[in-house]
């Protein structure tokens, strides 16, 4: 057994190399597991933060067939990277496991690398095919949604061809996190039993001083060690519970890091679906419209900050001195604003006259409701195709109603996205906008980059992940289409402008 084991510890570390190699900028993601044998599970299996794998089988496997054991790791890193054992349902749930099975292995057929090259059968095929016509194959939660009202007969089937790996240790504590949890309670048993042993010794004098009917001391210490087993049961299971949270927090950070690598480097165009997945999964967690407030900052307002005023201490003081406050409300408050922005609009022929609009309008809707607009505030919308058609400022005289309901886009020509960057730069230049927080760029993505750095922050805002796709996997800095390393890229999803 221990030289299955060692030998299986080879391969999977011959596995992550071969996986290293094949999908650069995934490092981090392959190196996190610890491998750890365990005859109980059927092949491979996590929690996390560890693969587990039957020595025998795994040697066995790999003699037979090595790309099943690669494809299995990278089935297991996929499952982690989109946080299936962490974000499904408490208990074990046959739907759930097969939603993220698909998931997992409809990203890797999708993978043109040989390490993981497989012929795709008829029944994933068809399946892939049948969950795009409902919905998509784009993250787990989606599948798991439309296979829910599938027979059960048919998901059981379905289970059995795509699994991979043992799910067991999403629901319940390993043996790993067993040991954890009592070397935490070892430490905290030492503790006890050290406070235990002074207060014997400072009892010893007084034993024999025990009144009639009064607990002796080894009834009370039977009734604390039963109390003690329970609150060391309720400590496991909260050190487990921190444990799998800390492994959440840290996997959502390795699926930012992924995201932005494939929208930088342009390899999302060779693994399409790992990228859009990726990009689904982490904008999900970065609305719209928390994305605009990045643009606000605090700034004072002469008006009373009533939300840090203490009434009751005001009152206190009236009803003690009469007609003489001890204290008076802040002659200033702190709002978030935005003093200085600016929102250029693509208006070339690639993009659609409604898509424009509905673009800006939602994001009126977003800074009206968040109340952004301030008597400092300065924000220039302008649209430009090859040339800048029509520029418009908006303050807190503004008819910004009027002026957002009747907007209607101009140019349809080609795209360049330069003399929007020369108009700003002259207009700092000239001191006509100060502050400024940053750019904004609405398009297809589709047009002439200026190549050098501004001084303020520029965010393309990508129409569609498609357009994006195209765009980003051209890397070759010195032509004047390919998107600059400095530019921040931001992929707007279906449903997020409406």
């Amino acid at each position: 057994m221990d030289r299955y084991a060692s030998v299986g510890e080879e391969i999977l570390r011959n596995v992550k190399k071969d996986l290293f190699i094949a999908m650069r900028g995934m490092f981090a993601v392959f190196n996190r597991f610890k491998f750890i044998p365990d005859a109980r599970v059927k092949f491979m299996a996590t929690d996390g933060g560890n693969i587990f794998f039957n020595p025998m089988l795994l040697v066995q496997k790999y003699i037979e067939d090595p790309v099943y054991v690669n494809r299995a790791y990278l089935h297991i890193s996929m499952h982690c990277l989109f946080l299936a054992p962490f974000t499904g349902p408490n208990e074990e749930n046959p739907d759930w496991n097969l939603a993220a099975d698909i998931h997992a292995e409809s990203i890797i057929d999708s993978m043109d690398i040989s390490c993981v090259l497989s012929p795709e059968s008829d029944i994933k095929e068809n399946t892939y095919k049948r969950l795009c016509e409902n919905g998509d194959i784009y993250s787990i939660n989606s599948i798991y949604n439309i296979i829910r009202k599938w027979p059960e007969s048919e998901k059981y089937k379905l289970a059995e061809y795509f699994y991979t790996d043992d799910h067991d240790y999403w629901y319940k504590v390993t043996d790993e996190e067993s040991k954890e949890s009592d070397k935490n309670g070892d430490k905290s048993n030492e503790n006890e039993q050290k406070e235990n042993s002074e207060n014997n010794k400072s009892d010893d004098s007084n034993k024999n001083d025990n009144k009639p009917g009064e607990k002796n001391d080894k009834t009370q210490e039977g009734m604390s060690g039963v109390q003690g087993t329970d609150e060391h049961k309720e400590s496991d299971a909260h050190s487990v519970a921190l444990r799998r949270e800390a492994l959440k927090k840290e996997w959502s950070e390795e699926a930012k890091k992924a995201n932005g690598f494939f929208a930088s480097s342009g390899m999302g165009n060779r693994f399409k679906q790992l990228a859009k997945s990726l990009d689904n999964a982490v904008q999900k967690r970065i609305s719209y419209s928390s994305f605009l407030k990045k643009f606000m900052s605090l700034q004072e307002e002469n008006k009373p900050d009533l939300d840090s005023f203490d009434m009751g201490f005001y009152n206190y003081g009236l009803s003690l001195y009469k007609n003489i406050a001890l204290i008076e409300e802040t002659e200033v408050s702190e709002e978030e604003s935005i003093e200085g922005l600016v929102i250029a609009v693509d208006t070339s022929g690639s993009c659609s006259g409604p898509l424009v609009e509905r673009f800006v309008s939602t994001t009126y809707g977003i800074l009206k409701s968040e109340n952004v607009i301030r008597k400092n505030t300065k924000i220039y919308v302008i649209e430009c195709d090859h040339v800048i058609q029509r520029v418009s400022v908006v303050n807190k005289s503004t008819d910004i109603d009027g002026m957002f309901s009747n907007f209607s886009p101009k140019g349809f020509g080609g795209t360049d996205f330069r003399p929007v960057f020369e108009y700003v730069n002259d207009l700092i230049m000239k001191r006509e906008i100060k502050s400024l927080k940053g750019l904004i760029y609405f398009t297809d993505g589709l047009g002439i980059y200026p190549r050098k750095k501004p001084s303020w922050r520029s965010v393309f805002v990508y129409s569609s992940y498609e357009s994006a796709a195209d765009i980003l996997k051209n890397t070759d800095q010195t032509n004047e289409y390919t998107v600059p390393t400095w530019v921040i890229k931001y992929t707007l999803k279906d449903g997020m402008i409406k």
